[in-house]
Formats: structure tokens, sequence, C-alpha cells
């Protein structure tokens, strides 16, 4: 039941955090619509705007996982101390 249980989060934790990313893309480009145009209208190529949208969206990203990958090493730690000292007591008792 709790690998069930450890599936069922790490599936809603994965699904969050996809939908989170498309949310942030999704805002950059209609923050940076305007621009868009003026690239275009200007007669920058399609592929190259394109290219820059998605630059952008990878580097949002990629800093995303960087500050997960930090806050989860920062609070691995104590969480195995939770995780320890119930098990511990639990097997005092």
């Amino acid at each position: 039941m709790n690998s069930v249980l450890l599936w069922v989060f790490a599936a809603m934790a994965l699904v969050l955090s996809a939908v989170g990313i498309y949310g942030l893309a999704a805002y950059a480009v209609t923050r940076r619509t305007r621009e868009l145009a003026i690239r275009i209208a200007i007669g920058a190529p399609a592929a190259s705007v394109s290219r820059l949208m998605t630059w952008h969206g990878v580097t949002v990203a990629l800093v995303g996982v960087l500050a997960g990958l930090i806050a989860a090493l920062g609070l691995a730690r104590t969480l195995s101390s939770l995780l320890y000292d119930s098990a511990h007591r639990r097997n005092d008792e």
C-alpha cells in the first residue's frame, strides 16, 4: 500500500510540474506577443522566433529544475531524520 501511495504522489508531482512549466511558457509567450509580432513584421524568420521562444522556455525550465534540486538536497537530511525517528520509535514500542 505504501508503494502504491508513493507512486500516486510521484505521478501527481510529475503532472503538476508539467502543467507548471506549460503555464510559465504560455505566460511568457502571452507577455511577448507584441514583440514577436514586431519581429515577424520586420522580417525575422519564423524559425528564429520559434527558436527564441523555445530557448526562453528551456531556460525557465532549467532554472526550475535547478531550484528544485537545491531544495531537495537541502531538505533530504531533514526528511531522512524524520522518517528514521518515526521508524525507530515504532520499533522501540
